[in-house]
């Protein structure tokens, strides 16, 4: 780099006095600060140009504000078709108190307060707005969140409460619950429902979705193959309609937990719906292009699943401090 620099500066020298007199190549560098640091910059070149000086300089290095003048001093030597020429760009900016954006660059060079005490004023005033806004804001956007929230707990357990009979069963069931019926079992899931926040349930479909979405990552294959891909979907489809058929009777006979007979059917038709929708693609897509795409998706989902987590938080404690304030316990669903 170093060699290049002293190539590059001893063709200048040639061009600019016809001889190379061997010195250290001289360095300007003019800083940012946008308009203001412009102006300065420009100064600062006017009052070099004016002692003859500013050809003495080799390099030039600029940033931000810096750059404008730096940019047109550069762009103006650029265009120049011979020594002369560049002198007389010299000898021009010496004198550039004459130039209409020497005067533009000095009249914007206040370009937070141009306009003076107005714009001091306007500057305080907009401050006061936003210190006031914000709280504003904010309070609006609490509130529109507080509406969905009780919304969705109105609208979700008025419509549980409507299929469910919560009276179908003491809280204290005697006979254990594999003597329960479904609706007699599902009436004691409600009851443990009411003690978490009624978002924190919609959750099952982001958790689905994370179930398929990563059952298709690990389909993915650098070479497909269809005929492997079909019997692997005949292969779910086998062992979830297995399940449907094999679970009633080792419930009853075993007394096992009701949920895990569908549950091992969701995660079947989660593989099911994998491998079609991997099969699908991949006739579109390389095998990088899909395991891309699954991974933004799946990031996606994730982000929706903490959304709906800290919303459902949100819901938690504001039930906990309206129990807090009113020296009673948190609601849960109590028998009729």
């Amino acid at each position: 780099m170093e060699e290049t620099i002293q190539k590059l500066v001893a063709e200048r020298r040639h061009a600019l006095h016809g001889a190379d007199d061997g010195r250290r190549p001289w360095g300007l560098a003019l800083s940012g600060g946008g308009i203001r640091s412009a102006t300065f910059c420009l100064g600062l070149l006017k009052s070099l140009a004016a002692h003859r000086q500013l050809l003495k300089f080799d390099l030039m290095s600029t940033v931000s504000g810096g750059g404008y003048i730096g940019a047109t001093l550069g762009r103006l030597c650029t265009n120049a078709k011979s020594a002369d020429e560049v002198r007389e760009i010299e000898r021009a900016l010496g004198d550039v108190d004459r130039a209409r954006f020497r005067w533009w660059l000095r009249g914007n060079g206040r370009y937070l307060i141009p306009g003076g005490m107005r714009d001091t004023l306007f500057a305080a005033a907009l401050y006061l707005r936003n210190l006031l806004g914000t709280p504003i804001e904010l309070a609006i956007a609490a509130s529109l969140i507080g509406i969905v929230l009780a919304a969705t707990n109105l609208l979700l357990w008025d419509a549980v409460f409507r299929a469910v009979d919560l009276n179908s069963i003491s809280p204290d069931n005697p006979n254990g619950v594999s003597a329960l019926t479904s609706v007699q079992y599902v009436r004691l899931l409600v009851e443990w429902a009411t003690q978490w926040p009624t978002l924190w349930f919609t959750l099952v479909g982001p958790f689905i979705a994370s179930v398929v979405l990563a059952c298709a990552y690990w389909s993915v294959r650098d070479k497909p193959s269809t005929s492997s891909m079909l019997l692997q979907v005949a292969m779910w489809v086998a062992l979830g309609l297995g399940a449907c058929w094999i679970g009633p009777p080792l419930l009853r006979r075993y007394s096992g937990p009701p949920w895990l007979a569908p549950a091992f059917e969701v995660f079947a038709l989660c593989w099911v719906i994998a491998l079609l929708w991997v099969l699908y693609r991949s006739r579109l897509r390389s095998a990088a292009e899909l395991r891309n795409e699954l991974t933004d998706w799946l990031a996606s989902v994730m982000n929706t699943a903490l959304l709906i987590a800290m919303l459902g938080l949100l819901d938690r404690s504001a039930w906990w401090w309206r129990s807090r304030r009113r020296g009673s316990p948190s609601p849960t669903v109590r028998s009729c």
